[in-house]
């Protein structure tokens, strides 16, 4: 019997649930999406692969992004269940054969990816998706089985050790850093990850050489830093989300995200 490639049994809410409370694009969100686009534009910079699978592309989309021209690759896939950002994904790489984009969950097409690419890929980006899943382990392992011998594997989180979380503790908000906010509930996350737990995950999968990296600091919530950035004008607010950016770098214990990447054994 073949699984819908619309539903995966981790996620927690329903997909139009999580369509309608969550937009790439809006509010301090899209500070987020673009530092951790930037991370992805890096980590393929340095292993220069092949054959690329990016699992969940949003709406901004990777490939049009500052630096992903100077990319030079043979097939770039995309794996996305959202109709929206399918649509997205498709429309931006159009008259480009080198893409493809498959509607579904990565668990549930699989199968289909390895048959039409039968040695795997050289590089797999799982950016912003383990968190989003009760079942992190299986996501996780159907990429690193998407993944040639000898490939590399970026997975990247939010972190419960964010400064603004460690902040939210000692201002008595919240009991402790990994509790899950409104927010979180709202978008079915069964879990905040810090580094420990996500080097872990990613080590139990297989992989080895692995390197944590932070890539934004966030100091306040999503609200609050939106309210901050507002008040200046577009220079003002370009140097600081820069910044914060650079700081993430500096300080990856307390970034408001992490990455973990890997490579799997030859």
């Amino acid at each position: 019997m073949t699984e819908d490639p619309a539903h995966s049994a981790g996620k927690l809410v329903p997909r139009e649930d999580y369509r309608a409370a969550y937009d790439p694009l809006a509010g301090f969100e899209s500070i987020c999406s673009r530092a951790r686009q930037r991370r992805n534009i890096a980590f393929l910079t340095t292993h220069a692969p092949r054959r690329i699978l990016e699992v969940g592309c949003g709406a901004m989309i990777l490939a049009t992004l500052d630096g992903a021209e100077r990319l030079s690759f043979d097939v770039w896939t995309i794996v996305e269940p959202e109709p929206d950002f399918q649509a997205a994904a498709r429309q931006a790489t159009a008259g480009d054969a080198r893409f493809r984009v498959v509607p579904g969950y990565l668990e549930a097409v699989l199968t289909d990816l390895l048959t039409s690419q039968p040695q795997g890929y050289d590089a797999v980006l799982l950016s912003g998706l383990l968190h989003e899943t009760a079942a992190p382990d299986v996501l996780l392992a159907a990429a690193v089985q998407a993944l040639t011998p000898g490939g590399h594997l970026l997975a990247s989180v939010p972190n419960a050790r964010s400064f603004h979380r460690l902040l939210a503790v000692e201002a008595g908000l919240i009991p402790a850093p990994a509790t899950l906010s409104p927010r979180d509930r709202a978008l079915g996350h069964p879990v905040v990850f810090d580094a420990d737990g996500l080097r872990t995950l990613v080590a139990a999968a297989g992989l080895t050489g692995l390197t944590l990296d932070g890539y934004l600091f966030k100091p306040f919530t999503h609200a609050q830093m939106e309210l901050l950035l507002q008040a200046e004008g577009p220079a003002l607010r370009d140097c600081l989300v820069d910044g914060l950016i650079a700081l993430g770098k500096q300080f990856p214990d307390h970034a408001a995200e992490i990455c973990v990447t890997g490579r799997k054994p030859a």
